[in-house]
């Protein structure tokens, strides 16, 4: 078949000749006419394939990025970077294709900065994948720019084809009208001869620099582009079909294309012909082709026919793309699929998707097993019919998933079954997106924790035992963490001390514990922890009214049940009465040795008397002057000793005798004591003023008025020289407490002797009357009735105050 250049080259010739033989030139001109024609159908055939080939490569481009975005696998490069390769390479060709059409060329200066923009974004989402992961890369992609930038050159891709349609209908219009205008273009040829065979000649010209670059290009496709006839016997070899299939055109060229296709594949090509013969086009034909080493390869075939002039199928133009990289990308993807989907159905893991209207979409193994159904009656089924009175509060929790985008994790719920038990479930919520990035659903991920809810709900009940045990034990009870600070305090120790849970928490308990006691603990307490070791430590705590009471602790190591520590416990006992009881009990045994001493002492002395007057009572017997002398003496001892085992008999009482207490005046009280000392009051002169305010005393009668008696005693037997003797019984209140004094103006007391005067047997002056035994006994009453006494003076010459309290003593008023 002659070229489209010699036809027109002829049919100038012809339009010349036309003037001398018109027969010659109108036979010539329709044949030329219509080949041109036929020439430029094929040529807008050309376009709209080089148009859809291009924006099949951008696809190519995309496909690719998708699958190494998924798994990372370099294989998916390969075709990623054979197809960028394409789109520039047939950006060119369709650019030179429609050189002559400025509509085109206007769409194709739209079209290029799409293109190339939807590569820098595949090539940006590569490089993301390669240095920061799926999670960016997918990030990335949701972002929806390169979706939006396909969705423009879609449009762009269309427009072009849409421009291309309307020129192939407007050339096969100029093709019936040429026939019928023949005629007139035998007069009018004949006069522009000359003109017309410039103007072929200039197409001619163009013609041939369109098809040289068209060659051009079709040799640098790195696609297989093949011309074969109708026999299948290759009539063109590009070098892509050179580089992809390993023969050279000289060895290739005139041979049939059964040479490239594997035995079990032949029928292939008979198909393929049968298809060329009636006029169609095979388009993206997937299938196996053998290189000359014998290797097969996956290759994408389209092939076209190829028609002459009259329209007639006279050969195909077939186009062959290896996709083995792809295959290679696809296999990978399958196969991953696959694990993935043995994963699905493996893991004991409850898994199921669904979509925005409460439906099941997909559901693994286990989660139907736990609802007590196959896959086959879960999946596409609404949650409505399947679970239909949870349904709509597990869609609530869905709908937040799917409207926030964020996840929601660790719902504890229940889940039904169709046997009617309910199962408990830890669940995790995300939110499940398209490639593009948009939410169409939900990924439930869920836990079975029925036996852990089983276990907590038990291990509830022995806390809550336990905890009402501790928290309600008599004891004071406290719990520390490793890091020694205290973590529960239970009931009996907040109200011991009359302070919150808060305040005691952590290194707060320590600002109760007495000052005094203080470093002392908190040294037995650090120890303990860094040795774990028990420990034992004995201090005061501060109660709520202010006051301290003394307390045992002990505590001990605690282990979890790997055997690791996890703290101390420690469990504490009020033991102010056993402490009172040790230091009353010191403070009897010291008496008890000064009493020893003293009574060995005392009672020595007149003992000693006594033996010496009844020796000389028997030489005196006959002198009765001198008998009633020694008779005076021995007795005389003898008093002293009684009064001195009397005193000691009283103070041995004090504590003991069980008389029932009793609500007296101080005025009635103090009035039986004067009476006692009356006579040493009135010997003396003494002035006794006593306060009128009615205080009342509760207590032992007897021992009471023995403390005002005692008191009286001293005060007078110390009254000195005074020449305006007085004594002041009063009560007073300091810091909310009833007072009680005994004020003299007497000889005072020395600050040096003011610590010894209550103890037993001490005598600041030997020479007044009296065993040393009186305020001794004062005190053990007064702190027998819960109160204190201490005296105070001045000095010397200053008189003496001794000021005590008693307990539930109180004023009351008429």
């Amino acid at each position: 078949m002659k070229s489209p250049s010699h036809r027109k080259l002829v049919a100038g010739f012809a339009l010349s000749v036309a003037l001398i033989v018109s027969v010659t030139w109108m036979n010539m001109g329709r044949e030329n006419r219509s080949q041109d024609a036929s020439n430029w159908v094929a040529h807008t055939h050309l376009v709209r394939y080089s148009i859809s080939r291009m924006f099949s490569d951008l696809q190519e481009v995309t496909s690719a990025t998708r699958g190494y975005i998924l798994t990372g696998t370099p294989v998916f490069l390969e075709p990623y970077y054979a197809a960028v390769k394409q789109v520039g390479n047939q950006i060119l060709l369709v650019r030179s294709l429609t050189s002559t059409i400025p509509e085109q060329q206007k769409n194709l200066d739209a079209l290029e900065p799409l293109i190339n923009r939807r590569l820098e974004l595949a090539a940006q989402v590569v490089r993301v994948r390669q240095e920061q992961g799926f999670e960016a890369a997918q990030a990335l992609v949701a972002g929806g720019e390169g979706r939006k930038t396909m969705e423009a050159v879609r449009a762009v891709i269309e427009k072009m084809d849409a421009v291309e349609v309307l020129l192939l209908k407007a050339r096969g219009e100029v093709n019936r009208r040429g026939e019928a205008s023949v005629h007139a273009w035998t007069v009018a040829g004949a006069a522009g001869s000359l003109v017309l065979l410039a103007l072929v000649f200039a197409l001619l010209l163009h013609e041939n620099r369109q098809r040289q670059a068209l060659a051009e290009i079709v040799e640098s496709s790195e696609d297989a582009i093949i011309g074969k006839d109708l026999n299948g016997i290759i009539t063109s070899w590009n070098k892509g079909a050179e580089k992809i299939f390993g023969y050279a055109a000289a060895e290739i060229v005139g041979t049939s294309i059964q040479r490239l296709i594997p035995s079990d594949r032949q029928q292939e090509e008979h198909a393929i012909l049968e298809k060329i013969r009636g006029g169609d086009k095979v388009d993206h034909f997937e299938t196996l082709r053998q290189t000359k080493a014998g290797r097969l390869l996956n290759v994408s075939i389209t092939a076209s026919p190829i028609k002459d002039a009259k329209g007639t199928v006279i050969g195909a133009s077939k186009v062959a793309r290896d996709i083995t990289g792809k295959k290679q990308a696809e296999n990978s993807i399958a196969k991953l699929s696959a694990e993935l989907e043995t994963i699905f159905n493996s893991v004991p893991t409850m898994i199921w998707y669904k979509d925005d209207k409460n439906n099941f979409l997909r559901v693994n193994r286990s989660a139907a097993q736990t609802m007590g159904r196959t896959v086959a009656e879960t999946e596409g089924r609404s949650a409505y019919d399947l679970m239909p009175n949870e349904a709509e509060h597990y869609y609530e929790d869905d709908r937040e998933v799917i409207t926030s985008g964020k996840p929601k994790l660790n719902i504890i719920e229940r889940l039904p079954t169709t046997s009617g038990e309910t199962r408990w479930v830890q669940t995790d919520k995300v939110p499940c997106r398209d490639e593009t990035g948009n939410i169409i659903g939900v990924i439930v991920i869920c836990a079975d924790i029925t036996e852990r809810k089983r276990v907590e709900e038990k291990l509830a009940v022995a806390l809550e035992f336990h905890k009402q045990l501790l928290g309600n034990a008599p004891a004071l009870i406290w719990r520390a963490g490793t890091d020694a600070k205290c973590s529960w305090f239970n009931t009996t120790w907040l109200e011991f001390t009359g302070r919150t849970m808060e305040q005691e928490l952590g290194d707060g308990w320590v600002e109760g514990v007495h000052p005094d006691d203080l470093d002392r603990c908190l040294k037995i307490y650090q120890d303990a922890f860094a040795a774990r070791q028990p420990f034992q430590m004995d201090y005061r705590l501060r109660r709520p009214d202010g006051s301290y009471s003394w307390i045992s602790d002990s505590g001990i190591a605690l282990n979890d049940v790997s055997g690791g520590f996890c703290g101390y416990i420690g469990y504490c006992f009020d033991i102010t009465e056993r402490m009172q009881f040790q230091k009353e009990l010191s403070r009897k045994n010291a008496d008890l040795e000064l009493f020893t001493t003293a009574v060995s002492h005392d009672l020595k002395s007149p003992l000693v008397t006594v033996k010496t007057f009844l020796g000389y009572l028997e030489k005196d017997l006959d002198d009765p002057g001198a008998r009633a002398k020694d008779l005076g003496y021995i007795r005389s001892a003898a008093d002293k000793m009684k009064r001195l085992l009397d005193d000691l008999l009283a103070l041995a009482r004090i504590g003991h005798l069980r008389n029932e207490p009793v609500v007296l005046p101080l005025q009635e009280v103090v009035r039986e004591a004067l009476g006692i000392v009356a006579g040493q009051i009135a010997e003396r002169g003494v002035r006794v003023e006593v306060t009128p305010e009615p205080v009342l005393l509760h207590g032992n009668r007897p021992q009471l008025v023995a403390v005002f008696q005692n008191l009286l005693d001293n005060a007078v037997k110390f009254l000195g020289d005074q020449p305006a003797p007085r004594i002041e019984v009063g009560a007073e209140t300091e810091d909310g407490e009833i007072v009680l004094f005994v004020r003299d103006n007497g000889k005072g007391i020395d600050p040096c002797d003011q610590p010894k005067i209550f103890g037993m047997f001490q005598k600041l002056d030997a020479h007044t009357p009296g065993s040393g035994i009186g305020l001794a006994m004062v005190r053990r009453i007064v702190e027998a009735h819960g109160g204190k006494i201490h005296a105070q003076s001045d000095g010397p010459g200053m008189g003496a105050t001794f000021r005590f309290t008693l307990e539930k003593t109180q004023i009351k008023f008429p």
